[in-house]
């Protein structure tokens, strides 16, 4: 570093000690103020000293580098400064590295140790409880079990992929004292997936017409004894589940549907606030959503169409509780519903709402962490584009499909290819329409099988669709090129096979040497994504997922046939692999973990480097990678990059290496990116 390097940036070197850093929510409420508090900790290791704590109300900004600031400038008395951070996250990792300028290490990596601090720390504080599933007591352990049992279901049949949030369907449940209240699946918009459970018509439009905040302070129904206003089914990460809730599924063995399918129930107040429920609403949200799911299994194709003719089925659980639902729901005609009071937009269903609020869906999640994103994407979009069209019609069509597969061919209908599929819902956006279009039931296609007894109801775009999904294959893409909000272009690692692809949505989160599984369908003058598994692998990765697919199909180095990739099986094995890569990725923690467009970087709570501190970083960054090209790297098997350059043996693991590089580049802002270009012109690899 130079002189000027010390000016900007303070000598915070250390002696051998490291600072944990995290950030967590109390289970309780903060009894004044009605919210539940986050929390700020830094934790020196290998002494446990705690040095710096900040409790915050989540409505305002996130101090987790001003307090690591605070206590570097200011360090407490007994500690010492660190050589090292270490955090669990992109988010917090990557804010991090920006305030400290590269001047300290910051690790991404597990912090089990900050963990039981925390834990310890909440304990201590009067105003919280340790969040459980079994509450004081008063929930038993089988009752839960039977509600997880109900949750994974529900997961798997995943009805938010083919049922808008306004469809209702009325339940009756008079055991349980649940008389004329209604059920909306969340997810539409594949950002947070549950069921709600409304205790009546009136509260449902109550809750979809009146602001979160106009309802603050209001004595709500759900807070007299044994009623509720609404209740919340939703599902998280393993890693947002708190660490005795994590312990009571091992212990009791529960039931989870996968990586993001941990159900999580909340009883939501009307002034859209969660609290714990009791042991009577999980019997209500067992018997609710058990009943929904074989209701959905049975008449999924009147829910999704939304058709009028009136469907009414009484369910009997083993416990004896019957359950009435029926559809259509009547709704007051929309201009008789109340106004709110402080939006005149409110027909139109925008509600505004804080970042940090609990997401007016209902989910009982941060709206920032819900449906923020696709809210902002609706407001912006100015109506459906060609491309959009494209996607709605095979939404449309895979739902369709699959509905007559099962009438057709029975439960089993999705063979070997679709047998036992447990993968995440990132898989799912992948999964169900590759097997929609690709699995086969008594020797045929069953898309195909769809489409000679259908044809006479589809219209010409539809027909032409399955004429591009008959050429469609599953592959590993690298994205060479990215145009944001408009395109990408893409290079098939097995077939060499290149596409220009019409992509909105993903081209605003993918960067250059990504890798994406999916199937890309020529339609008309252009291409599309039909089907996406929602993470990306890094180019290293993908090499190893290649090779593997290689060994499996038995071609080393020959360009892979596209019929090898059409088969079904290949395409199982291929999802259940990327799955195992993803899974493996989050397990270690890579730096290349979470992909962008899943982040949340705050940007009010940190402050940029300026013009001048980017142009040094690039200027530092650009002198390493000069000295990088002549010295040994273990990748490249001890060889300088320059010497990898000259191997015909080397270059290829070396041409990977840059590749790697320049996608991690292209995560970061353009001012600090090195030019990864110069690089391969110095190794005369351009």
């Amino acid at each position: 570093m130079t002189m000027a390097d010390n000016l900007l940036f303070p000598d915070f070197s250390g002696r051998g000690t490291e600072w944990l850093g995290g950030c967590y929510t109390f289970p309780g409420l903060i009894r004044d103020g009605n919210y539940q508090p986050e929390v700020v900790m830094w934790v020196e290791m290998p002494s446990g000293f705690i040095v710096a704590v900040n409790v915050f109300d989540p409505k305002g900004p996130n101090p987790f580098v001003e307090t690591l600031l605070e206590a570097l400038d200011n360090l407490p008395h007994g500690a010492s400064r660190p050589s090292r951070i270490r955090v669990a996250g992109r988010e917090l990792a990557d804010k991090s590295r920006l305030a400290l300028g590269g001047r300290l290490p910051v690790v991404n990596a597990p912090v089990p140790e900050l963990d039981e601090a925390f834990e310890a720390f909440a304990a201590s504080m009067d105003s919280t409880a340790d969040p459980t599933y079994l509450g004081d007591g008063e929930i038993a352990p089988e009752a839960m079990e039977t509600l997880f049992a109900a949750a994974a279901r529900y997961f798997r049949a995943a009805p938010w992929r083919w049922m808008p949030d306004d469809r209702l369907v009325r339940v009756d449940i008079p055991r349980l004292g649940i008389e004329g209240g209604c059920l909306s699946v969340i997810g539409a918009a594949e950002e947070s997936f549950g069921l709600l459970l409304f205790s009546s018509i009136d509260a449902f439009v109550d809750f979809s017409t009146t602001p979160p905040e106009v309802r603050d302070g209001v004595s709500a129904k759900a807070e007299e004894p044994g009623g509720f206003f609404m209740l919340s089914l939703s599902f998280d990460r393993r890693g947002d589940v708190p660490p005795k809730m994590l312990a009571e599924i091992k212990r009791y063995r529960w039931p989870v549907a996968g990586a993001k399918g941990y159900p999580i129930v909340f009883a939501i107040t009307e002034a859209r606030r969660p609290r714990p429920v009791s042991a009577r609403e999980i019997a209500i949200m067992t018997a609710a959503t058990s009943a929904f799911v074989a209701f959905f299994d049975r008449h999924g194709d009147v829910l999704r169409s939304g058709r009028t003719e009136p469907v009414t089925e009484v369910f009997r659980g083993e416990d004896g509780v019957t359950v009435t639902l029926a559809v259509p729901v009547p709704l007051p005609a929309w201009e008789e519903w109340p106004e709110s009071p402080d939006h005149e937009e409110e027909h139109a269903g925008w509600v505004e709402v804080g970042r940090n609020d609990p997401c007016p869906c209902g989910s009982g999640k941060k709206y920032k962490k819900c449906h923020l994103a696709s809210d902002e994407a609706r407001r912006t979009a100015g109506g459906i584009d060609e491309h959009t069209k494209v996607h709605q019609m095979d939404f449309t069509l895979v739902g369709d499909i699959m509905r007559f597969a099962s009438k057709r061919f029975g439960a089993q209908w999705f063979g070997r290819a679709g047998k036992d599929f447990d993968g995440d819902e990132e898989a799912l956006a992948l999964y169900l329409p590759w097997l929609a279009w690709t699995a086969v039931a008594e020797g045929r296609r069953v898309a195909e099988v769809f489409l000679d007894e259908k044809q006479s109801q589809l219209g010409r775009d539809e027909v032409e669709w399955f004429a591009s999904q008959r050429k469609a294959w599953l592959s590993v893409w690298e994205v060479t090129a990215v145009r944001p909000g408009e395109s990408i272009d893409l290079r098939d690692l097995l077939t060499g096979e290149t596409r220009t692809v019409i992509e909105r949505l993903a081209s605003e989160s993918l960067r250059v040497r990504d890798a994406i599984l999916t199937r890309v369908a020529g339609y008309r003058a252009t291409s599309v994504l039909a089907g996406l598994f929602a993470r990306a692998l890094p180019p290293i990765e993908a090499a190893e997922f290649v090779k593997r697919v290689r060994a499996r199909l038995r071609m080393a180095k020959r360009p892979v046939p596209v019929e090898r990739l059409q088969d079904p099986m290949t395409g199982r094995f291929m999802i259940d692999l990327w799955q195992g890569f993803i899974d493996d990725m989050d397990e270690r923690n890579d730096p290349a973990g979470p992909q962008p467009g899943m982040r949340d970087l705050d940007a009010k709570s940190t402050r940029g480097p300026t013009a001048a501190e980017q142009a040094l970083l690039r200027k530092a960054k650009t002198a390493h990678y000069r000295e990088w090209l002549d010295e040994p790297i273990p990748f490249l098997d001890d060889k300088t990059p320059r010497a990898a350059a000259r191997s015909a043996k080397s270059r290829e693991r070396l041409d990977l290496l840059l590749r790697d590089l320049e996608n991690r580049e292209a995560r970061l802002p353009e001012a600090q990116r090195l030019d990864v270009a110069w690089l391969r012109r110095e190794l005369g690899m351009d």
